[in-house]
């Protein structure tokens, strides 16, 4: 009885994937031997290839232990201007891009914000907790209808900043740039706060050089998602000049760590790792695709490495999966979804064979 009480708290008490110590804990198992589907990060970054590469790394910066960090990420901002051919005082890297979220927003001091949803659940925590005075938001589940409503929205009420996670976390899908463009070319006035936290996967489609000339834009980066970095934090922003400028007076001293910098570095010029990661993610969204095509489960098209799924009794599955040591994002606290709406990331192989055979069990033993 006590172990179920403590599995529902786990499902409505955490805000976010990734927490495979409460898992481990509810399942009596070690963190290590928990098969983290919630969390949709890059399980290619623990191969034993790239392991080495970073433990190399790690200990010839380990002299430097008792110094600073570089506060200014020096290098690691040349690489991502020489890599993306934009100047390096466009760029401001953080702890994570969700630093630099809550960042921005204390810096720009809007009054109002929109929030373009089911999308990333901090949007709405960093505008309320910085004094927002009002939240306005737009929701659907295809991308054919936000760009519609977005604008609709726009001609009724004036809003200072807009939030758009683009490729768009949970649904998966991607708003093309020339249309985000024509938008924010048409609202001088507002601010986009664009979240490309997964645009590895469709780079075409990055608004990041644009940001460097248009005043209205901040665009968001993350190592923790395609790079697999969540562990360690890292992330940046692009915008131009003249916001940077402003935005560093908002920022914490030191808050990149040399870890953390030195490993951006390593994977951005790893051309290898990018390459073998995408094909790695192209084979196994053609596997879990098919597989759940062929047990009828209910999912959203993803340009991602994660998919949405749409379940009955969603709840019960989650639990289900975490009793046999699978952790998944629970989508019940995503703004317009419920606990029958379920995220699931892609990992090896055989992390998304044993999701798919338990899941199966799970529908057979439902019907």
């Amino acid at each position: 009885m006590k172990n179920n009480l403590e599995l529902d708290n786990i499902l409505k008490e955490l805000p976010h994937g990734g927490n495979i110590y409460r898992a481990a804990k509810i399942c009596k198992k070690a963190p290590s031997e928990i098969i983290d589907l919630s969390a949709s990060t890059n399980p290619l970054i623990t191969s034993r290839e790239i392991l080495k590469k970073i433990q190399k790394l790690f200990r010839e910066i380990s002299i430097f232990l008792d110094k600073y960090p570089d506060p200014e990420c020096t290098q690691l901002k040349k690489i991502i201007a020489e890599k993306y051919k934009i100047s390096e005082k466009a760029i401001l890297c953080g702890n994570g891009s969700t630093e630099l979220i809550y960042l921005s927003i204390r810096a720009l001091s809007p009054d109002k914000v929109l929030i373009v949803e089911p999308t990333f659940i901090e949007y709405e925590k960093v505008t309320r907790i910085s004094g927002v005075k009002k939240i306005n938001r737009i929701f659907d589940l295809k991308k054919e209808k936000i760009l519609k409503k977005l604008k609709t929205a726009l001609k009724k009420e004036k809003v200072q900043a807009i939030f758009l996670c683009n490729p768009n976390n949970p649904t998966g899908w991607v708003i093309e740039k020339k249309k985000i463009l024509e938008i924010v070319s048409e609202y001088p006035d507002i601010t986009f706060l664009i979240d490309e936290a997964f645009i590895e996967f469709c780079e075409k489609e990055s608004l990041l050089r644009e940001a460097t000339f248009y005043p209205n834009l901040i665009v968001f980066r993350s190592f923790t998602k395609f790079f697999g970095l969540a562990g360690l934090r890292l992330g940046y922003l692009v915008g131009n000049e003249k916001l940077i400028e402003r935005l560093k007076n908002y920022k914490e001293p030191w808050s990149v760590n040399m870890f953390a910098q030195t490993l951006g570095v390593f994977l951005l010029t790893d051309k290898n790792f990018i390459k073998k990661s995408l094909q790695f993610f192209k084979k196994e969204k053609q596997y879990v695709e098919t597989a759940l095509q062929k047990i009828k489960v209910e999912f959203f098209p993803s340009v991602t490495n994660f998919y949405l799924l749409y379940l009955p009794k969603g709840l019960d599955l989650t639990k289900y999966l975490l009793k046999s040591g699978i952790l998944v994002r629970n989508c019940y606290n995503f703004y317009g979804l419920n606990e029958n709406y379920i995220r699931v990331s892609l990992k090896k192989r055989k992390e998304n064979q044993k999701f798919l055979r338990v899941l199966k069990t799970w529908l057979k033993d439902l019907l």
